[in-house]
């Protein structure tokens, strides 16, 4: 076996790994803990996992990127056919019917089939007590942004 061939390779993985914990932060609402990185980095891919959950995960981001690029080929097929906004439209109308193209969009292609839901809602209930706490937390902050999030988005008060 080439030693430098298997090296690569484990550098690869846990660059990618490291990558994604990356995009898991950068999500969150700011700066987080050493604790908090450690959950990411340990929620990602890394040589440290079984080659089933790796598999697992792996067939997981291959969804995420396919996913991404079906909407953006049909985003693109269909603005190109019409479908979505008109020449005739204002810079709010057209932002306004692409987010509403977003949402059927993502309705019809849900990232999880009630499969995975049941799969992943199960492997959930087996975490630890940290990460649940930490999920359950950041659950609660995604909420209380959203209750305070505006709806008017006319800024004309309706």
């Amino acid at each position: 076996m080439d030693d430098s061939k298997t090296i690569g390779d484990q550098e690869l993985m846990l660059s990618l790994g490291t990558r994604f914990a990356m995009a898991l932060v950068g999500q969150t609402k700011g700066a987080v803990s050493d604790r908090e990185m450690r959950l990411f980095l340990d929620a990602s891919a890394n040589l440290g996992q079984s080659l089933q959950g790796f598999r697992k995960q792996l067939g997981y981001l291959r969804k995420i990127a396919d996913l991404s690029v079906k909407f953006k080929e049909d985003l693109l097929r269909d603005a190109a056919d019409g479908k979505i906004y008109t020449s005739d439209m204002s810079d709010q109308e057209t932002a306004a019917a692409i987010r509403l193209y977003q949402d059927e969009w993502q309705r019809n292609n849900p990232f999880l089939t009630e499969e995975d839901r049941s799969y992943l809602n199960q492997e959930a209930l087996k975490s630890t007590k940290e990460a649940s706490a930490w999920r359950k937390g950041y659950m609660q902050s995604i909420e209380k942004q959203q209750a305070a999030a505006p709806t008017d988005m006319t800024g004309r008060g309706y």
